[in-house]
């Protein structure tokens, strides 16, 4: 019996050290490293997956694209204010919708939706349905969120459409339709779009059925097709090749433009006419470009980079993406002293400070140079 006593007191002590380790455990506060990107709970559930970002210095405002709601955070009274709007027409989800300072798309089944960026819950909006005045149209040929916007929207309200021709309901060759638009103010919140211009532009069949990328350089249109070429629109609605190749992507850093190809970079001072300048990794075809803070940074997966040039060198180092790993980036953007990234499964921000910190890793791997003419 007194053994069992013993047993008794020696047990309930067990219980009671396990119960306070884990009272302590519980209010011991978890330690995170501010440096860490950390997820911003103003997107979460269905607005959690999100495609697209713009910076609209003149109005102090960041907008965001995504699955069903376009969202902005501006200064209000000093302090950040969030508003999101349904746009009604939703887009497909493997698609990547433009932003600009004046209007926003969205597109599916045939239709375009203009949408004023400043006011989206105008009723001047405006709809481009395809089928109505293109006698053979067959779908839209949006290229993936992972290599381009769908569309594209220029500071001149010009826009750029991909879409398939089809014969006897078979779709047999892509092409592009221009619509010139007007933004014009009505009142203090009603703004109203409308066209000014349409143009098809015609493809010859040879350029293959694909349109892989849409890109902008200095407010001009860049299309990559499947069939190797890259072509610049001109005001015109004219095609001009610019290279037998393909440019995956086409960028600045310090005011020059470069292009990566599959295998190669080449680089342009009119751009109009590209040179090889280096043999690189099929890995860069896939990094998307963007300006933050007036420094040119890439992302592909969960990674960023940071590129620069210095004694005609173009150097780029990897980023640290603690609290990045495993979500896939869609885009960049810095706004009131934070930069955001937008992935598939949330935005995540981090503070300009911190944001341009190399990431860890031995110097030899986390730097590519190569050397410019």
């Amino acid at each position: 019996m007194k053994n069992l006593f013993h047993l008794f007191t020696y047990v309930c002590l067990v219980l009671v050290l396990l119960a306070c380790k884990q009272e302590d455990e519980e209010v011991m506060p978890e330690v995170v490293a501010t440096d860490q990107w950390q997820l911003d709970e103003r997107f979460l559930f269905d607005r959690k997956a999100q495609y697209n970002t713009y910076l609209d210095t003149e109005r102090n405002a960041l907008y965001f694209m995504g699955s069903r709601y376009f969202s902005k955070i501006s200064m209000e009274e000093g302090e950040e204010g969030i508003s999101s709007f349904i746009p009604g027409l939703f887009h497909p989800l493997d698609a990547r919708m433009p932003i600009s300072s004046n209007i926003f798309t969205t597109g599916d089944g045939g239709r375009v939706r203009f949408i004023p960026t400043e006011d989206p819950i105008s009723n001047f909006t405006f709809s481009l349905d395809l089928e109505e005045f293109i006698p053979n149209y067959g779908s839209f040929n949006f290229p993936h969120y992972l290599t381009s916007e769908a569309i594209l929207i220029n500071s001149k309200n010009e826009c750029l459409i991909p879409y398939y021709i089809k014969e006897d309901n078979l779709l047999i060759n892509s092409n592009l339709l221009k619509v010139d638009l007007t933004v014009e103010r009505l009142g203090a919140r009603d703004v109203a779009i409308d066209t000014v211009k349409t143009q098809i532009i015609e493809l010859p069949y040879e350029f293959s059925n694909s349109i892989i990328t849409m890109q902008l350089l200095d407010d001009n249109f860049y299309v990559t097709t499947g069939s190797m070429g890259t072509y610049k629109v001109k005001d015109s609605g004219e095609l001009t090749k610019v290279l037998d190749e393909r440019l995956y992507r086409i960028f600045k850093v310090d005011g020059q433009s470069f292009g990566f190809g599959l295998q190669e970079m080449y680089t342009s001072s009119d751009g109009l006419s590209w040179t090889k300048i280096a043999d690189i990794d099929p890995v860069f075809q896939s990094i998307n470009m963007v300006e933050i803070e007036g420094r040119t940074i890439g992302h592909r997966t969960d990674q960023i980079f940071l590129f620069t040039i210095e004694d005609n060198t173009l150097s780029i180092v990897e980023l640290t993406n603690e609290g990045l790993e495993g979500n896939q980036i869609t885009s960049v953007a810095a706004f009131n002293g934070k930069v955001y990234v937008t992935t598939l499964s949330g935005v995540f921000t981090k503070s300009i400070e911190d944001f341009f910190t190399e990431k860890a890793v031995d110097e030899e791997e986390n730097e590519v140079s190569l050397s410019l003419p």
